[in-house]
């Protein structure tokens, strides 16, 4: 069963109060663009965090793979990581009810600034040279995955 776009959306309000629950942080919710989940920054008073939630009936083994690429990543050291952050009961992917009553998977990952590719100009040699360097380390640390 499809849902309207307005009844899966996930207001500010609710990333708030799911980011409160799950992992008890308190902060302002901004939300961001997103491919296939409900993203946002949540804006705390020291630090920043980037919080995921899926759409309803997401599959969890594939919101898992996503984690373990992001944890296997991490080891390699090559480039700054997003640091995958537990909820309260210690785990990576949470699962949460939302006003509907439908179910949510939710991540939460440190912050690291920066700017989306899309908002760049002008895209220089340099600039696309470095992105191919980036690109070939992150390649390379899947080729044991």
């Amino acid at each position: 069963m499809s849902l309207e776009y307005s009844a899966i959306k996930i207001s500010t309000n609710e990333a708030e109060t799911i980011a409160k629950e799950l992992f008890n942080l308190s902060g302002e919710a901004i939300a961001l663009n997103g491919e296939a989940d409900f993203n946002f920054k949540i804006q705390t008073i020291n630090k920043n965090y980037f919080l995921k939630i899926s759409r309803p009936a997401e599959n969890l083994d594939y919101v898992d793979f996503q984690s373990k690429l992001l944890q296997h990543s991490a080891t390699k050291n090559a480039m700054e990581i997003p640091e995958i952050i537990l909820d309260i009961n210690g785990s990576a992917i949470s699962k949460v009810k939302d006003e509907n009553g439908e179910d949510r998977l939710v991540r939460l990952t440190s912050w690291i600034d920066g700017r989306l590719w899309s908002s760049v100009n002008p895209i220089t040699n340099t600039l696309l040279h470095s992105l191919g360097e980036f690109a070939g380390l992150l390649t390379g640390g899947f080729q044991y995955f």
